[in-house]
């Protein structure tokens, strides 16, 4: 990801209480929201080391990557996005649980807890996102999960 500065400072730079998976989405929608417009380079190439093994799990990912979807459906979603929430946030907590990082689970429902409030009053109208969801070129949604939870705000 690629910011002009003055760009970035406008909308407040990215939003520490997200942190790992999602930061990035969260600051496009807001670049969006501010009449910015977002570009796909795909000549520009970025590498990545993540996985030892394909199939690998890895608790900061899950962890990170489920708060993130959650806030982003709280401030970007539509209401059926929010109202989703405490299903998938179960089938979460019962995949955390079979991976042996439920523990990790509570932490992030505590620290959902303590954000969701903000993310809430800081709610996007429904026409800014829609617009913003809808530029050209590309688009930008929020990490979905998979399934008939959807495929997150946006």
């Amino acid at each position: 990801m690629d910011v002009f500065r003055e760009r970035y400072a406008k909308v407040g730079g990215f939003d520490e209480r997200i942190f790992m998976y999602g930061e990035d989405v969260d600051l496009s929608y807001r670049l969006r929201g501010r009449g910015y417009s977002l570009a796909y380079v795909p000549a520009a190439v970025f590498e990545h080391d993540t996985y030892s093994e394909p199939s690998q799990f890895k608790a900061l990912q899950f962890h990170g990557s489920s708060l993130a979807n959650v806030l982003l459906r709280l401030r970007f979603g539509t209401l059926a996005d929010v109202l989703a929430i405490p299903g998938m946030w179960g089938e979460l907590g019962r995949s955390a649980k079979q991976n042996g990082v439920h523990r990790g689970h509570l932490r992030t429902t505590l620290r959902l807890l303590r954000h969701a409030p903000a993310f809430l009053l800081t709610r996007r109208r429904r026409g800014a996102v829609r617009a913003a969801a809808a530029a050209p070129p590309g688009r930008v949604g929020a990490e979905g999960v998979p399934g008939r939870w959807g495929r997150g705000p946006g």
